[in-house]
């Protein structure tokens, strides 16, 4: 089943939108990000609301901020969790030659 979002293929919309930010972004940084996003929403939705309020003040993000979140807010949460894009993908894990075994 392919779901669409005003005409757009919402799984190759989502696939290209993580590959793009993966470019632009260095890996420990991301997953840096990635933890402390995870850290920040184990704390409830009052401590994400005023770190976007922070942003939406002292970034001046204004009108583009207010977009951005009435966008996500209008998410279906069972689409978002069939496409596996309510979690994060696991970090990679890499063999160092002469590690122990």
């Amino acid at each position: 089943m392919t779901f669409y979002l005003r005409g757009r293929d919402l799984a190759a919309h989502a696939s290209a939108s993580r590959i793009d930010i993966r470019y632009r972004t260095p890996p420990d940084i991301r997953l840096r990000g990635q933890r402390q996003c995870q850290s920040i929403w184990r704390r409830g939705a009052r401590v994400v609301f005023e770190l976007i309020e922070e942003l939406h003040h002292h970034q001046d993000l204004g009108d583009d901020l207010d977009r951005r979140l009435e966008r996500y807010a209008g998410l279906d949460p069972e689409l978002v969790r069939v496409l596996g894009a309510d979690r994060f993908t696991q970090a990679p894990l890499h063999t160092i030659a002469g590690g122990r075994r």
